[in-house]
């Protein structure tokens, strides 16, 4: 009579693992992909919320093992944020992004530009504000209503808004090459 062998736990489930497929290099990365990007993008919006400083961002991404996805999902969503109707956090956004990238070249230029654009923006869109205050102003004096305390609502004016809408498409192909840029040289 032949003894019976008792296996362990541990010989089981290698003997199940040993009977499983490989898996190929791609759904390793896709699951590392998977595993830590939620943490890049979580680390974003916390910065961006203010709960974590520009000072932090570094030691943040250090507590992650597969730390370049955490960055790369993290430079992806400051870029992200990254838009022309609030200036602040776009500046938040490159600040973030210089205090992580760990290759800084251009973003001197990359802040230089940004500050074009959006100095630019906010130009155009207050020239055409201005532009339509006077042309609403006119045409209350026509009917007779005037004062200092007379003021057209111009979030009213469809026209403007439509207007003001155009221009920001008109600047959204320089914002989007200068996020480009940035994401290109994320390493």
């Amino acid at each position: 009579m032949e003894e019976e062998k008792v296996k362990s736990a541990l010989e089981i489930a290698l003997e199940k693992i040993s009977g499983l497929p490989r898996l190929t290099p791609e759904e390793v990365a896709a699951q590392k992909e998977m595993e830590y990007r939620p943490a890049g993008e979580a680390i974003c919006r916390k910065y961006l919320e203010g709960t974590i400083t520009c000072d932090a961002l570094p030691a943040e991404l250090a507590r992650y093992p597969g730390e370049q996805i955490v960055r790369r999902a993290l430079i992806e969503g400051l870029c992200r944020s990254m838009q022309l109707e609030d200036a602040r956090k776009a500046f938040m956004a490159l600040a973030g992004m210089a205090a992580i990238k760990t290759n800084k070249s251009g973003l001197v230029e990359a802040g230089e530009e940004l500050r074009r654009i959006i100095g630019d923006f906010e130009r155009e869109q207050q020239e055409k504000s201005a532009g339509f205050l006077t042309l609403e102003k006119q045409q209350l004096s026509s009917l007779g209503i005037s004062g200092t305390a007379v003021r057209p609502n111009l979030n009213e004016s469809e026209k403007l808004q439509q207007e003001l809408a155009g221009i920001r498409r008109s600047y959204e192909p320089r914002l989007e090459g200068l996020r480009n840029m940035l994401l290109r040289g994320e390493h």
